[in-house]
Parts: C-alpha cells; sequence; structure tokens
C-alpha cells in the first residue's frame, strides 16, 4: 500500500498559502467488505483520481495511514468543492473511508508539491481532536497558544517536521520523524486542559511533502 500511494504532480515547490484544506480519510469499520478482485479494482480507480486531482492542481500531497485510512492536503476549498472533487473515487464511493475536512494553517513546515522521482519515508503524525465542553470553551483559545508554544519547543530538538492548527478551535497537526513517545503529549497544555485528545498514527508520505528536509 505504502509503496503505490503516490504523489502525482506537474512541478514541485512550496505552495505560496496560508491555509489549507487537509482530509483525514478514516477506516470505516462498517464498510461493506470487498472481495480482493474489486478491491484492487476499487484501488486503481482510486490512485486514477489522485492523479487526475493531482495534474489539475487541486490535491497537492497525500499518504496513507498503517493500518488503513490516510490524508488528502488540497489547496484550501469548501467542503463542497472538496466532496465534488473527491465523489469519483470509488472507494468513497463504497464507503472505505470516512471523511473528515478541516482547514489547516501550518505554524511550522507548510505543503510543498512533489513530483516524481520521489522517496516515501514514515512519519509519525499527531493528531490532536478538539473536545470543547463548557468547561473548558472560555479558556479554548488561551489554550490553544499553550499547545502552540509546547510545540515550538519541540522543533530544537530536530524531530519536528510539521505542525498547525486545525480551524480555530478544531483542533490540531504535528507530525514527527520517527516513533513517538505517547506519554510526551501528556505534558502538552492542551492535553492536560483536556481540550485536545492526541491520536498517533504512521503516516507514509512523499519526502519533502511538508517542506522538511530531504
Amino acid at each position: 500500500m505504502k509503496g503505490i500511494f503516490l504523489l502525482l504532480f506537474l512541478s514541485a515547490g512550496v505552495v505560496h498559502a496560508q491555509k489549507f484544506s487537509f482530509v483525514f480519510l478514516h477506516k470505516n469499520p462498517a464498510a461493506p467488505v470487498a472481495s480482493k478482485e474489486d478491491t484492487e479494482v476499487m484501488m486503481k480507480g482510486h490512485f486514477a483520481n489522485m492523479e487526475r486531482l493531482g495534474k489539475e492542481g487541486k490535491l497537492l500531497a497525500a499518504g496513507p495511514f498503517d493500518g488503513g485510512g490516510g490524508i488528502f492536503v488540497f489547496r484550501q476549498a469548501s467542503d463542497a468543492e472538496i466532496n465534488q472533487w473527491t465523489s469519483p473515487d470509488p472507494g468513497i464511493q463504497a464507503k472505505r473511508w470516512n471523511l473528515e475536512i478541516l482547514t489547516y494553517s501550518p505554524d511550522h513546515g507548510s505543503i510543498c508539491v512533489v513530483h516524481e522521482p520521489f522517496t516515501m519515508v514514515e512519519y509519525s503524525a499527531i493528531y490532536f481532536r478538539s473536545d470543547i465542553r463548557k468547561f473548558n470553551v472560555q479558556t479554548a483559545t488561551a489554550t490553544v497558544e499553550q499547545h502552540r508554544n509546547f510545540v515550538s519547543k519541540l522543533a530544537a530538538t530536530g524531530n519536528l517536521v510539521a505542525s498547525g492548527i486545525f480551524g480555530d478551535l478544531d483542533g490540531a497537526l504535528v507530525v514527527m520523524k520517527g516513533e513517538t513517545d505517547a506519554s510526551l503529549w501528556l505534558a502538552d497544555p492542551a492535553v492536560k486542559e483536556p481540550l485536545f485528545i492526541p491520536e498517533i498514527k504512521k503516516l507514509y508520505i512523499a519526502a519533502g511533502a511538508f517542506c522538511e528536509k530531504k
């Protein structure tokens, strides 16, 4: 899977945008069971749709999670536009994944278009789900800033690849090199609040997709 989940684009370089549309393809445990042959046809159409969107300059980066699901990163667009762009995808039509669309604002790194030949790398992606409640809503904005400061200090270790915020209070993303210790994130002020709930996944993506040095 990780070897064929490719980024297929026309040119390379940083995408100069303040925000992006970030899509999580969450593995759907209730998806209908497909045969091996049907799955192969489905995935062929999945990659074909990705290639089309890349050539059209809409899809900027993509990569699978270990165990199923993955991410798409688009130029900033409305939910309706993204749903329209992804609707021809046979995997999405078959409800193989549940899509979650979020606006992504990078703090560290950005999104770079990568072209062939490229090397797939493994990173730890920490998705911080937002858990807004009555008891934390008043301090949520300040807590997000504390999270950002916490993550900024990690940049000094050299293991931070990228980080950013989803929406205003819709969660956050941190991408780290290699494995990451779950206990590290328990010290995050937004996790201690608790405002954010961390989920750690292995992400396979083309080196340089987050504008990191290859």
